[in-house]
């Protein structure tokens, strides 16, 4: 568990701890709110309360049916989202996220393509998603949005597996995710 000690005005952080002692014990002289004027911070009320990481992923497969799909990075702000292996996006642990994503496919006709987030490695089917195509559209798209709690007090993986019917030749798959902090524990 990570303590800090955050700047009433701004909300910065000013001292971090990430061991178990609070915060008070393991900054030897805690430090005063920000010194002078807090920095302002674009677009966040006066308040402070704002959220200034985020990550923007992109989503890309032409992969076989069962196959996670590759993501790479678009944008980012803050070190708490992260991507390793091409498909998994790592959420630091201490944290509440907000995930969104929707993607655009080009399945065979009157077919489907699902796709379906893992989190640690555990299948989520209420996060799934299932778009069909008929005999004249062959494009579709599909998105979902979800809250993830498994970061509160360890490391998150999120991969999304691509799965589509074995009468589909090939797929072509692009998208893109989002994902915020949206709240921590008090401590």
């Amino acid at each position: 568990m990570n303590y800090r000690i955050m700047c009433p005005q701004c909300g910065q952080t000013v001292c971090e701890c990430s061991d178990l002692r609070p915060a008070a014990e393991c900054c030897p002289d805690p430090p005063e709110p920000c010194p002078g004027p807090c920095p302002p911070v674009y677009g966040c009320p006066a308040s402070g309360l704002c959220n200034t990481a985020y990550g923007q992923i992109g989503l890309i497969s032409n992969a076989v049916s069962g196959r996670y799909i590759s993501m790479f990075e678009i944008a980012r702000a803050g070190s708490l989202i992260g991507i390793e292996e091409n498909d998994t996006v790592v959420l630091k642990a201490g944290y509440v996220y907000y995930v969104s994503y929707n993607v655009l496919a080009v399945p065979e006709t009157n077919s489907y393509f699902q796709t379906v987030p893992y989190l640690n490695g555990s299948i989520r089917l209420s996060y799934a998603t299932f778009s069909t195509t008929n005999s004249v559209w062959r494009n579709v798209s599909a998105a979902n949005s979800f809250l993830v709690t498994e970061a509160l007090q360890e490391d998150a993986r999120l991969q999304i597996r691509l799965d589509y019917p074995g009468t589909v030749r090939n797929i072509d798959l692009t998208g893109a995710l989002s994902v915020y902090p949206v709240a921590v524990p008090q401590v």
